[in-house]
């Protein structure tokens, strides 16, 4: 075991996102995902989910709901509140979120 375990996702959300003071940080969207659709764009910061707090645990707060659901969202862009709509999809059946489950054997199998 390498320190790490993965978790198949069974929503796509369709970005890459960071923690932030007030929620998440949009790092990347994909192309034609629902966080594209929604109007996320790389910078935002992602505050609310459905009148919820966006945090970290992003993709289990998405498997609450049904596919097809659409979901209200409120993120800042350089300061100005935007709002959109999310519509729930599944994952790409090649999507899998990875976590680690001891730091010393990962930074050993990273060689640091």
């Amino acid at each position: 075991m390498l320190g790490a375990k993965y978790h198949k996702l069974v929503y796509g959300f369709g970005a890459k996102f960071k923690a932030a003071p007030l929620g998440v940080q949009i790092v990347s969207v994909n192309h034609g995902s629902p966080a594209h659709y929604a109007g996320l764009s790389a910078g935002d910061i992602l505050i609310a989910v459905d009148n919820l707090q966006a945090t970290m645990q992003l993709e289990k707060q998405l498997e609450h709901y049904q596919l097809g659901d659409l979901l209200n969202l409120h993120w800042f862009r350089r300061d100005i509140l935007m709002q959109g709509q999310l519509q729930i999809n599944a994952a790409e059946l090649d999507t899998i979120q990875l976590a680690l489950t001891d730091e010393l054997k990962a930074k050993a199998w990273l060689h640091q």
